[in-house]
């Protein structure tokens, strides 16, 4: 039978995708794998942007400023590129000037940091800038690029408190903020010409207990970017991969093979990290890899600081997920472990002097097939303190217990804190003031001893007037029993210096006083500042005190 030429080419066709038809399986191939979707940190409701870098106008840097699809957030980054030399700069002067509403007490400079190699950045001469008079120098905060600590690779987080800060022609207005700029060199190692790259992203002010867009980044424990002194079975065939990586220039990548049921990436440091952080306020992150995690009873992540990775460590079981918070999917996973939801040996590690790290895992049988795994990227976090727990915002005199002759009202103009402040005075013959509360109902401060502060505006003239001024809380109804208390006049023991004016009083728990063993800090109930004059005073003393607060350090 002789086929028509549209008969002859359907079947051509149909044989062509029959043959093409395969059965689908999942792949292993890790190499080539798509990014795994992130989800974005919420806004920081207190952030300011300075320059989201979406346009390079208004940028100047050595080397030219150009827009970069490589960015973290929006569409772009600024970048520029240094064909040569050792000098890399990037600044941007506003034509309108911002008010961050921070202060330095309670504000951060936030921006990302793209460089091309952290290892030719020399981080001893450079600098961080940010002024209110349009150019360097003149009315400025700044802070060495040394702070920075250890930058990686590619994208770093930069946040930087503002008293933290140094000071160039008398600090800068922090209601008029419209000049920003970083400089720093690379190293003598590297080659008087060979271009370098270095990119801008996000330029902006949160106040400190924001988000400020996650948590500090406090420096790359292992960049995972080579095998030196890693310790795996030999059947894994470890080797680095660069396609997929997560973090720096490639990934540690292995298998367990058909009929084994280990895996194990282990590496004992010749020197300690200190990886900057606590128990309270660390976390321990790095991108894992894995397929078909339902497959293993156990995976186990370890650190320590003695090259016995069974004494003065912290612990976590990836497959317990009630008790570390992460559930593992097939693929890459952004694994981030409280070290408050570790388990110990011998009280846990030296979190300032690391030197050993360890994943291991068993699988419930041995392996019919190959599962890769990989690893990238171990590094610290430091989290963020939680905003503060408002107990009381002083904008009504409503059970307060102040003498009569103070003539306490609320003054609205100047407040700190909420819609007003209570006010009063120390009258002409007197020696004496009082502003004391007890609550019906008791208030979780959501602080520690040891990681808490209790935070209050206060206002006074001449302080070197006083003989003592005493602030007591209590978990009582009286106020001499369970209780911390501070003289803000011993400011050895306080931390604190009174001046004339308003002060923003910060007092550590850890540096109080108590009766009784201290103030159950889950339910306090009793507030208390009064203060005694040396001499009966000749003129009015006036005093005030707003936003009464507890925050972690």
């Amino acid at each position: 039978m002789k086929l028509t030429k549209s008969a002859l080419l359907y079947f051509i066709l149909s044989v062509a995708i029959l043959a093409c038809k395969k059965d689908e399986y999942t792949s292993r191939d890790i190499s080539g794998l798509k990014p795994t979707p992130v989800t974005p940190e919420p806004p920081d409701p207190t952030l300011v942007v300075f320059d989201n870098a979406e346009s390079a106008d208004g940028w100047d840097a050595a080397g030219g400023a150009v827009l970069n699809d490589d960015k973290k957030q929006g569409d772009h980054s600024v970048k520029a590129t240094i064909a040569g030399g050792d000098a890399l700069r990037m600044q941007k002067a506003l034509a309108t000037s911002i008010n961050p509403n921070i202060t330095k007490e309670n504000g951060q400079l936030i921006f990302w940091l793209y460089v091309e190699d952290a290892s030719r950045v020399k981080l001893s001469d450079g600098q961080i800038e940010i002024t209110s008079s349009g150019q360097p120098d003149q009315q400025e905060y700044n802070w060495p690029t040394s702070s920075l600590g250890t930058l990686q690779t590619g994208w770093n987080k930069i946040q930087l408190d503002l008293k933290d800060a140094g000071e160039s022609g008398g600090g800068a207005d922090l209601g008029a903020i419209n000049f920003f700029r970083i400089y720093m060199n690379t190293t003598d190692a590297a080659s008087a010409t060979a271009p370098f790259t270095m990119a801008i992203d996000a330029v902006g002010f949160v106040q400190i207990g924001g988000s400020g867009g996650g948590p500090v980044d406090t420096g790359i424990w292992e960049s995972c970017d080579n095998l030196d002194g890693w310790d795996s079975p030999g059947n894994m065939g470890d080797y680095i991969e660069t396609a997929g990586k997560k973090e720096g220039t490639g990934f540690i990548k292995g298998k367990i093979p058909i009929g084994s049921n280990e895996m194990r990436f282990a590496k004992l440091n010749a020197t300690s990290f200190d990886s900057k952080v606590t128990k309270e306020n660390g976390q321990l992150t790095f991108w894992f890899y894995v397929e078909h995690p339902e497959l293993f009873s156990e995976i186990q992540v370890q650190i320590s600081s003695t090259d016995n990775i069974d004494s003065y460590r912290y612990g976590w079981n990836l497959m317990d997920e009630p008790a570390t918070g992460v559930k593992l999917n097939t693929g890459w996973n952004e694994i981030k472990l409280d070290l408050t939801r570790a388990y110990d040996s011998d009280g846990g590690a030296d979190l300032s002097a690391l030197r050993f790290f360890r994943i291991f895992g068993f699988t419930n049988d041995n392996a019919t097939a190959e599962i890769p795994l990989a690893i990238d990227g171990i590094k610290f976090l430091k989290k963020p303190a939680p905003a503060p727990s408002l107990w009381e915002s002083c904008d009504n005199l409503d059970g307060w217990d102040i003498p009569g002759n103070m003539a306490a009202f609320i003054e609205t103009a100047g407040k700190k804190e909420g819609s007003g402040f209570i006010k009063g005075k120390i009258p002409v013959g007197d020696d004496y003031m009082r502003f004391a509360k007890q609550y019906a109902s008791t208030f979780d401060t959501k602080v520690t001893k040891d990681n808490g502060q209790l935070a209050f505006w206060f206002y006074v003239e001449q302080p070197e007037l006083f003989n003592e001024i005493q602030v007591q809380v209590s978990s009582t109804d009286n106020i001499d029993s369970y209780r911390y208390g501070w003289n803000l006049m011993d400011e050895p023991a306080t931390g604190v210096k009174l001046k004339t004016g308003w002060n923003e009083i910060k007092l550590d728990l850890t540096r109080s006083y108590d009766s009784d063993g201290g103030a159950d800090l889950s339910a306090v109930k009793y507030f208390r500042i009064f203060g005694i004059t040396k001499d009966k005073v000749t003129a009015e003393i006036p005093v005030g005190i707003d936003g009464i607060k507890f925050q972690q350090k």
